[in-house]
């Protein structure tokens, strides 16, 4: 029997990234750990309410409260699995959060933004389910002129205003390889190229919600600034994250509250 014929249908879906161990306002009714044609997730996926919706919240790193298990760097993430578990839940929205640095001035450390568009200079990660050798058997080639779903992100939009939480809504994303963070000249690079954020978890996964018919749309929020553009040196970049995630998560457990009222 499928997963979607024993669970009930989450309104969202959730993917966690870096700070994301739990959310406000959850609660946990499942725990799953589904297995996929293409190998394990990361970790569990948790079935829940979030404020009274149903909710299915994975983190692609594996850190989820409760879990054991080691950090999945970005690059070994396995986004082709993760992704096809949550469609397997019938879910048809993905709201992923993303931990990103700022590059322009609108993206500065605890500012919360929907970026609009990408570019991606990761490799080597597998980002297609339309291999020879795939569940799904055939090649299409994926639509990406609007990578991140415009209807979820107005929801996500209207849920800001709600809450009082300033959104940036639109910017360029970098999608690097990781696990390393990017040097001075890499980032002058990436903002010539019109970069105004960079992460490294964007993608795959937004292109793999795209081959699956899936909105996804990317809740960053910046942690800190990317190298060479801090207007000071004073604040080493760990402490710099450390002091900001506080606050977006604060941020962003006000904006959830009010998105899924929307849903």
């Amino acid at each position: 029997m499928a997963l979607k014929d024993k669970t009930p249908e989450p309104a969202l879906g959730i993917i966690g990234g870096t700070g994301i161990e739990e959310l406000a306002g959850f609660e946990l009714q499942q725990r799953l750990q589904p297995k996929t044609p293409f190998g394990a997730i990361s970790g569990s996926i948790l079935l829940g309410t979030l404020h009274g919706v149903d909710v299915a919240l994975l983190n692609r790193h594996g850190l989820l409260k409760g879990e054991a298990g080691q950090h999945i760097p970005p690059h070994a993430v396995n986004y082709r699995a993760n992704i096809w578990a949550l469609a397997q839940l019938s879910v048809k929205r993905v709201l992923a959060l993303n931990a990103v640095g700022g590059i322009s001035s609108n993206w500065p450390p605890g500012q919360l933004g929907l970026p609009h568009d990408l570019i991606d200079y990761s490799h080597g990660r597998a980002h297609s389910y339309f291999d020879p050798d795939s569940a799904l058997g055939y090649h299409h080639h994926v639509e990406m002129s609007e990578p991140f779903s415009a209807d979820l992100g107005q929801l996500i939009a209207a849920a800001a205003q709600a809450a009082n939480v300033s959104l940036q809504t639109s910017g360029v994303v970098a999608v690097t390889q990781g696990p390393r963070l990017e040097t001075p000249a890499e980032i002058k690079r990436l903002e010539q190229d019109g970069c105004d954020l960079v992460g490294m978890t964007s993608m795959p996964e937004a292109a793999l919600a795209a081959e699956l018919q899936l909105q996804y749309s990317s809740l960053a929020f910046s942690v800190n600034w990317a190298a060479g553009k801090a207007p000071d040196a004073q604040q080493g970049i760990h402490d710099e994250i450390a002091a900001t995630i506080e606050h977006c998560q604060t941020q962003l457990s006000q904006l959830l509250a009010q998105l899924v009222k929307r849903l």
